[in-house]
Order: C-alpha cells, then structure tokens, then sequence
C-alpha cells in the first residue's frame, strides 16, 4: 500500500526563499508555511521488489493521482515499444509547455530520434546504441544548408531524448542510460560570426526601401524592418502588434504577445504569450521610429486597410514575403544579407556603440537577466585589459 507524507517549511512569500523568522532575512516579505506530498510504495522491478518514492506535489490528491498514474504505466510498460512511449511524454508535456516548444520538440524526434529507436524496447537499449546513432547523426548533412549537423545541435538532439529518458525514468522505472555519455565538447568547433547591420548598412538598406516607386513596400517595409532594427524585438512580437499597441504620447510600444507559426494544428498561426516573463515589456521609441510608423498607420488608414495586425491587417505579414524583400533591398543597397533574427543582434550591437550599459541592453531585448545578455553580447562590451588601463590612465592623470 502507498504511504503518503507531507513535509513542511516556511519560505518568503515575495521571493520563495527558505527561512525559519517570520519574516526573510533576504527581501523583508513575510513568510508563510508551505508543504510538498510525497509517496512512497514498493515496485516490482524485473522480479525484484524495490522501494520508490514520487515526491514535490502541492497536494494529497496530486500525489495519488501520480501514483494512479505511476502504476498503471508500468502495468501496461511491458506492451510498448519507444514511439508508444514517446507519444505518452508528449501529452503530458502538452499541459504544461507552449505548443512551439512541443512542436520543435515533435520535429526533432521525428527527424532524428524516432526513425532509429522508435520500434525497439527501451528497457533493450544499450550505450553501444545510444554512442552508434550519435555517431550517424555527425555524418548527417543538413538539408536546408548541405553542412554537417553542428556540435551544438546534435547535443541539443540528445538533451531532448536526454529529457524524454527521464520520464521514462520516472514511471517506468527504466534507468537514463544517456546520463553517462558526455555531450560532444564545443571547443574544437569553429565558432559562427554574430551577423548584424552598423548603423551605415542599415541606412543603406532603408534609402534602398524608400526608392521603391511600390508604394505599399514603401510604407510598410520601411516600418517593419525600422521596428526590427530600433527595438531589438523578436520578429515573433512584432508580428503580433496592433496600432494600439504604440503610446504616441509617450513613445513606447507594448510588447505583451508573440505570434507563432509552428503549431500542431493546421492553423497558419497562433498568438501566445512572449518567451518570458521578462519579455513583457515597455520599449521606448526614438523619434525617428516614431514618426515612420505614424507616418504608415495614416498611411494605412488613408488606404482602408484595417484588422488586428499592424504589419498585415487581417493576417499578420507573411514571413516568405520579408524575407524576400530583406533580400533583395539589401542586394540593390550593395549590402550583405543577414537573417530576420539578426536585427536583434543589430540593436543589441547599436545600443552597445552608443554606450549603454548591460542592464538597458537587456531590459529592451526582454532578457531573462544581465548574464543571457553578456554570454550572446559580451565580445561587444568595450571591456578589454588595455582599454581599461587607458580609462584609468585617463582618470588618474
């Protein structure tokens, strides 16, 4: 029979941090008494009788139901191959991740994981196994590019099967034997050149825009790809703004949603929520940005064109029509070509020659905190020894 505990502890009710006061010593909050369930039980294991113990639920009747659960997967383990499996972590997975994250996660197994291992039994897979796919998956070619799978995905391929094992691990019993092989060490990998447009380019590739005798791909790319380049936003929530959206009276626009087109339905696209938390944010505009989008917005509305989106109307801007004329303005301006993702790099590397420091750098790109903006930006911050030694020279002297 199940025997099922609750442990109790006191923590800060602002920032989660264990205490025994009634108050955190850390932040000042008041503290409060919260309790984790757990269960144990015995399992049979292969004939052998082990003890096993689910733990981590807010309530009593979660830990039943994960016990409920816990047995009735091992009682219908012996019927499964891996691709049954893997079917059963996606739906449990579903209730909690947003459906791209679900979608990239489909795409990898599909692609990479399931055509090797998706008919075996797992409890049948060996390192041998696990070390011989990993060794095809590094003689692959990318179809989009003709190149070698880079280091960095194929260990990106076996965090996945790495998290999709620990499941397996949780109720089925069956040990993650990826956990004792290493990831494949970076450091012998050439290091990819962050792509972005200098202030010079990009002026280059706007000119270009605005020569256009269209005027429609006037008006609407010299907005689109302007917002991309002075926000630093993610072309995910710019696809997702409205006119109303954008506060002319104190320049700023709100980002508070993303759009998505790697859904699991047919749908064409999907609005969510942004990446983060932290990516809910208020950016403020430079008076240049703010006069080409209300510039467009009269345009648009001089021209009947109404909806939700602000760049599309009814239907948010296609992504193949951007990208193509990112490529062919950028041709004309005699510029290089660079990704849609890279006028985030861009802005990050703006903000950074004008002399921002790493906390407005990551409050505008709506980083999760200062580090993510220093391990993607760090070789940009003016911070070497000798330019340091110069400020002090300069100070001292």
């Amino acid at each position: 029979m199940p025997s099922y505990s609750l442990r109790e502890r006191r923590e800060c009710a602002c920032c989660h941090r264990a205490s025994r006061l009634n108050r955190c010593g850390v932040c000042g909050g008041d503290t409060v008494i919260v309790g984790r369930w757990s269960v144990r039980f015995q399992h049979n294991v292969g004939g052998k009788v082990v003890n096993k113990r689910l733990s981590g639920f807010q309530s009593r009747q979660e830990a039943e139901c994960a016990y409920n659960d816990f047995v009735k997967q091992s009682a219908i383990s012996t019927t499964k191959n891996f691709e049954d499996i893997f079917y059963d972590y996606i739906n449990k997975i579903s209730r909690t991740l947003k459906g791209a994250t679900i979608y990239n996660k489909c795409n990898i197994f599909k692609l990479h994981i399931l055509p090797y291992f998706g008919k075996k039994r797992i409890e049948n897979i060996t390192k041998y196994d696990i070390l011989s796919w990993r060794g095809q998956l590094m003689e692959l070619r990318s179809a989009k590019t003709n190149r070698e799978y880079s280091i960095k995905y194929i260990n990106n391929i076996r965090a996945e099967l790495c998290a999709f094992l620990n499941f397996v691990q949780e109720y089925y019993d069956l040990p993650n034997i990826v956990l004792n092989i290493k990831p494949l060490k970076r450091n012998c990998e050439k290091v990819k050149e962050m792509n972005f447009y200098d202030f010079a380019e990009f002026k280059k590739l706007l000119h270009q825009i605005f020569r256009t005798k269209n005027e429609t791909k006037r008006e609407l790319y010299s907005a689109f790809f302007s917002t991309l380049y002075y926000t630093g936003a993610r072309v995910g929530e710019v696809l997702a703004l409205s006119d109303e959206d954008i506060d002319f009276d104190k320049n700023i626009i709100e980002i508070n949603k993303s759009l998505t087109r790697k859904t699991l339905n047919d749908d064409k696209y999907k609005i969510t929520s942004p990446k983060n938390l932290s990516s809910i944010r208020r950016i403020s505009l430079p008076n240049n940005l703010s006069n080409i989008l209300k510039s467009y917005i009269e345009w648009k509305h001089s021209n009947n064109i109404s909806g939700h989106f602000l760049f599309g109307g009814d239907s948010p801007l296609n992504s193949y029509s951007y990208t193509l004329a990112l490529k062919k303005y950028s041709k004309l301006a005699h510029i290089k070509t660079i990704r849609i993702h890279d006028f985030r790099h861009s802005h990050a590397s703006l903000l950074i020659n004008l002399g921002a420091n790493v906390m407005l750098v990551s409050k505008r790109l709506g980083h999760t905190n200062t580090q993510q903006t220093l391990n993607t930006y760090s070789h940009l911050f003016p911070s070497s020894e000798k330019e340091i030694i110069k400020l002090l020279n300069k100070m001292c002297s």
